[in-house]
């Protein structure tokens, strides 16, 4: 199964958990909540142009 053929629900799941996962290897602490209200609310969102940049340099 692929990625994108799961729902938004499950998708969310597993991008929370990968995210979650990635602050505590960097050392940070978010919590599920604060983590879910930024993407609600589209804070620290990350162009996809941003990404595009990165793998050039």
């Amino acid at each position: 199964m692929n990625f994108t053929d799961l729902s938004n629900k499950e998708q969310e799941k597993i991008m929370i958990s990968e995210i979650i996962r990635n602050l505590k290897k960097l050392g940070g602490y978010a919590t599920k909540r604060e983590l879910l209200d930024a993407i609600k609310k589209g804070e620290n969102t990350i162009e996809e142009k941003f990404f595009e940049e990165e793998k050039v340099s």
